[in-house]
């Protein structure tokens, strides 16, 4: 229980959200009751988490608990997600990224963010990336600087691609139940921004880069709408 209420607390991306709770649901991955009790409890307390309602519902749904849990946290650990988009970002165009899109080092052409504001697109920027920390059939969930910095690029014309992660993808009675039909309030609690009605040029996830309109469809997260009970 402790270990529940630290991942409550806890910061960190949407990715390491879902590895910490992998950590802190090991002891009752044996327990049905106990393994549903306690992924209700940190998705209602750490809501806009993609990955963590993914590993969650893989997990409750699997005939090994335990053994899935692992095996999800694994799949998290290894996501080449960050890989794909340095892979794709195209070298010769001048990239803008929010925080922490992309990695640190990156011989890529691109202004990554410090600080996100009207002014902080330059004029000379032909594309903008994005993170989705959940995404579905009419929008996407991400973090507050990334959300600011799509409707900037809509306003201003710019192209825009959006990172989604392995487990970001939510399919749509998840989609609706964990992030569509919920108070937009609990969003600015959290840092989040639910953003819908953005064109979006491109996705790239843990297959690479696609069109946006294959991403849900490609979701690896089963349908387990007992995660949401009472959080809505």
């Amino acid at each position: 229980m402790e270990r529940l209420r630290l991942i409550a607390r806890s910061g960190g991306s949407a990715r390491d959200v879902a590895l910490d709770a992998a950590y802190a649901l090991d002891p009752v991955a044996r327990d049905p009751g106990a393994l549903l009790t306690a992924c209700r409890r940190l998705v209602a307390r750490r809501p806009g988490s993609g990955p963590l309602v993914w590993l969650s519902a893989r997990t409750l749904t699997a005939p090994d608990p335990v053994e899935e849990l692992h095996q999800s946290a694994e799949l998290l650990r290894t996501d080449p997600t960050g890989d794909h988009l340095e892979a794709s970002l195209p070298t010769e165009t001048s990239v803008v990224a929010a925080p922490g899109v992309l990695h640190p080092g990156s011989d890529l052409h691109f202004d990554p963010l410090i600080e996100v504001s009207e002014d902080s697109v330059p004029p000379t920027t032909e594309l903008v990336v994005v993170e989705a920390t959940a995404c579905g059939d009419t929008g996407l969930l991400t973090p507050t600087s990334s959300g600011i910095l799509a409707r900037r690029a809509v306003a201003l014309g710019i192209p825009i691609w959006v990172v989604t992660g392995r487990g970001v993808a939510m399919p749509t009675p998840m989609w609706s139940l964990g992030v569509a039909d919920r108070n937009p309030d609990i969003w600015v609690r959290h840092g989040l921004d639910l953003v819908e009605s953005v064109p979006v040029e491109s996705a790239v996830g843990e297959a690479g880069l696609i069109a946006p309109d294959l991403v849900v469809g490609r979701s690896g997260c089963p349908i387990v709408t007992e995660l949401f009970r009472g959080t809505v």
